[in-house]
């Protein structure tokens, strides 16, 4: 099956959305539209790995089709005689007086020991699920809210020659960003419930062309893989990241910046005469590396009409102990506010 027919197939599922086709700038595009709105998802045309290239595809389609307020049709369920439930010691009728057997909790074993790193593939980034799944935790996006920014690179070593230590870097935030961020976790966990977040022009701009980087890395480099959301709890707490894509056959992953033009240029530039990325996206890509106990990240960063840059980043155990340090600090806060919260509120 084609991507034209794949994609043509999933928007009839959709009532009331439509899809049109057209050639982009170097790849062709879905044009899907529904109401009086429409969103554009980019695809490849070259040969490759079709089969996960269209799943891939697909899950792009779905995103917009319901950033759109679209909803997919209901499938028909099966129908037929039902099996009736074998009856059971739960379901027998007890004498007066005496208990109902109590089930015991067979996971509650596995829930008090770290299970380490675990990949969601099955989620689509932006779903339901997966707002659900980061609910209450600390996230690689969201890491630069809680430790303090690292010291520049030239000043790791001191003038005399002797190492960096790190004890000399405040690694722990305590400012209004970072409050902010603590309490917003806590309430998160109390309620077990993500508010909603209003998308911008920004947020929209980088989501089409966030696809439209993962095509062009995929046709220089090889195939990508995405996936929803990893989660690791090595460390006494849960950590979660949520990689643009992982190459095949790889121990990396991709991140993937829509840039305006004047900051494309100004990375370009300043990798050229530094080697580092910019420094608002350090803490995401360190975070990343230590959850999905990866090797490398490749950070894209993507402007339409100029050259794709594609830098890649090594762990560094300088800021990795930071993050750790940082993150414990900021789960003891949380865990300090729910307590409080639950003793007023008794």
């Amino acid at each position: 099956m084609s991507y034209h027919e794949a994609i043509s197939k999933e928007v009839e599922e959709w009532p009331g959305a439509a899809v049109s086709f057209e050639k982009g700038s170097k790849h062709p595009r879905a044009v899907l539209s529904f109401g009086d709105s429409s969103r554009f998802v980019v695809f490849p045309d070259t040969p490759g790995d079709t089969d996960r290239g269209i799943l891939n595809c697909l899950t792009d389609v779905r995103r917009e089709l319901r950033g759109l307020g679209a909803e997919r049709a209901e499938r028909q369920k099966a129908t037929g005689p039902k099996r009736e439930r074998n009856p059971g010691a739960d379901q027998r009728e007890l004498p007066e007086g005496e208990r109902g057997p109590v089930m015991g909790d067979p996971w509650a074993p596995l829930r008090k020991q770290p299970v380490g790193k675990v990949i969601h593939d099955h989620m689509e980034q932006g779903s339901m699920e997966w707002l659900q799944a980061r609910c209450g935790l600390i996230t690689a996006s969201e890491m630069k809210l809680i430790i303090n920014a690292p010291p520049k690179e030239e000043t790791r070593v001191k003038k005399n020659g002797e190492p960096y230590k790190q004890r000399e870097w405040n690694v722990v935030a305590d400012d209004e960003a970072c409050r902010k961020h603590i309490y917003e976790l806590a309430a998160q966990r109390i309620t077990n419930f993500v508010e909603p977040l209003f998308q911008t022009f920004d947020m929209i701009r980088g989501q089409n062309d966030e696809a439209e980087a993962r095509a062009r890395y995929a046709e220089q480099f090889g195939p990508v893989q995405e996936v929803g959301f990893i989660t690791n709890d090595k460390w006494g707490f849960t950590l979660g990241y949520s990689p643009d894509g992982i190459p095949v056959g790889t121990r990396g992953a991709i991140e993937c910046k829509s840039r305006k033009q004047k900051y494309q240029v100004q990375t370009v530039v300043e990798h050229a005469l530094t080697g580092a990325i910019p420094s608002e996206f350090i803490m995401q890509h360190q975070t990343g590396l230590m959850v999905g106990e990866l090797d490398w990240i490749d950070f894209i960063s993507f402007s339409d009409k100029l050259p794709m840059a594609v830098i890649r980043v090594y762990p560094d155990d300088i800021i990795r102990a930071a993050i750790e340090e940082a993150a414990a600090a900021a789960e003891a806060k949380i865990a300090k506010i729910i307590e409080i919260y639950q003793e007023q509120t008794q």
